[in-house]
């Protein structure tokens, strides 16, 4: 009888270290004493954020002119030019992608014989420019040596007048005059980037 007693005791005690065996391994298992069935959650790792370098896009220019004329952009110390174009008052000369700097804008227009310049700084975004040419006042007597008269002012012969875009347009008063023959008045209006071409032949007194 006791020996029976002792085998039960003794399965007793190999159940109940057994069991404490498994509790020991489940809290190592499932968060070390957080409670039972209790998992750790694994740590968040964000995914890795890769910067993306954004390159500024470069200058850009635009350019409106009164009167047809060639254009050019210069930079300034070195006198490169870097774009060239034809510049016509309906149409504008648009010039991308220029290295951030300062430079001499030109413009040369034949049919009046007139070249105008500025300076532009280029280093954000994109500028407007808009090139002003002067008005040109023309008179052309015959004979070569007539006498000249604008708005008041005496010449000798062939008379070619700049007038200021910002004083255009312009009245003035044109009279020619010569030994033996009849005066010629008139008045005419100048405008700012046009040529106002005057031949004036005088008539002869009748003999």
């Amino acid at each position: 009888m006791g020996t029976k007693r002792t085998r039960y005791v003794a399965a007793i005690a190999v159940l109940l270290v057994s069991l404490g065996l498994l509790g020991a391994a489940g809290w190592l298992a499932f968060g070390q004493g957080k409670g039972r069935g209790e998992q750790t959650p694994a740590a968040y790792s964000p995914a890795p954020v890769h910067a993306r370098t954004v390159t500024p896009a470069l200058p850009g220019l635009r350019v409106d002119c009164n009167a047809p004329c060639r254009v050019w952009l210069e930079a300034l110390g070195s006198g490169e030019v870097l774009r060239t174009g034809r510049c016509l008052p309906e149409e504008t000369v648009h010039w991308a992608e220029i290295p951030p700097a300062s430079y001499r804008l030109h413009a040369y227009s034949h049919g009046l014989g007139e070249e105008v310049s500025r300076v532009v700084a280029l280093f954000h975004g994109e500028e407007t420019v808009a090139l002003s040419f002067p008005g040109v006042l023309l008179v052309e007597p015959e004979p070569e040596g007539a006498e000249v008269e604008v708005n008041g002012r005496v010449y000798r012969g062939a008379v070619r007048l700049r007038i200021p875009g910002e004083a255009c347009p312009h009245r003035v008063a044109i009279k020619v005059r010569a030994p033996g023959y009849q005066e010629y008045g008139r008045e005419t209006v100048v405008k700012a980037g046009e040529v106002s071409r005057h031949p004036i032949a005088l008539v002869p007194l009748p003999t």
